[in-house]
């Protein structure tokens, strides 16, 4: 696995970005439109499947199949079924192009080789929540993606006036009823809430990107000393 820095895979999924805005002849605020990147411009075919089931466990999201283009995401990511979590199914779509840009050529490489019978099966990526270097890679490129710095930047602006915010007090507090993410006991502070729907991401997402972009500060403040 080759290693790429943070600002390799920000330039690669901004380039990808700007291609498809010449390509289509349109600039976009956000939300970026994921799905017709996904599909009408880098050609992907897309499915849904029982993939928890397909492999025992829960922490398979998607499949993409590389050299046929085709990514199959589980039954509980479909939008249509489950608005709730349109985010996490735009990010996940973001994930499996962030595999094609990064790492398609790497992995068709290592799956070359034939077995005993001269079969070359079709090499597969799938999507976890481990956090191998190939899926920590591909999560941030579905967030430059998904949430361009300069995008993020300045709807900051539109609702807060300072260049950075400590949430400390307010990410203790416990999750409001209702939330997505409830369970999970995850607190999210308010500037987050209310840009995740902007972007179509998901509250998580949202707030890690801005915690990345050094927006949010979550470090409890230290006493000032005179």
């Amino acid at each position: 696995m080759a290693f790429l820095t943070p600002e390799y895979i920000e330039n690669e999924a901004i380039t990808l970005f700007n291609d498809y805005c010449r390509r289509v002849d349109q600039e976009y605020e956000p939300p970026i439109p994921v799905d017709a990147i996904f599909e009408s411009y880098l050609g992907f075919s897309l499915e849904f499947a029982d993939l928890q089931k397909k492999h025992g466990s829960t922490n398979v999201l998607a499949e993409t199949h590389i050299l046929s283009k085709r990514v199959i995401v589980d039954l509980t990511l479909d939008p249509e079924e489950y608005p709730g979590n349109e985010g996490r199914y735009n990010f996940t779509l973001a994930h499996e192009i962030g595999h094609w840009v990064l790492h398609r050529h790497e992995v068709i490489a290592v799956s070359a080789t034939p077995d005993l019978f001269g079969y070359v099966p079709e090499p597969v990526v799938c999507r976890s929540a481990s956090r191998e270097p190939h899926e920590w890679q591909a999560d941030q490129f579905a967030a430059n993606l998904l949430m361009p710095r300069k995008m993020v930047i300045r709807v900051w602006k539109q609702f807060c006036p300072l260049d950075s915010l400590n949430v400390y007090d307010e990410n203790q507090k416990p999750p409001r009823r209702g939330d997505l993410f409830a369970s999970r006991m995850d607190p999210f502070c308010d500037i987050a809430r209310r840009m995740a729907p902007i972007f179509k991401v998901s509250l998580t997402a949202m707030q890690l990107r801005l915690k990345q972009l050094k927006k949010l500060e979550f470090e409890k403040p230290q006493p000032l000393l005179f």
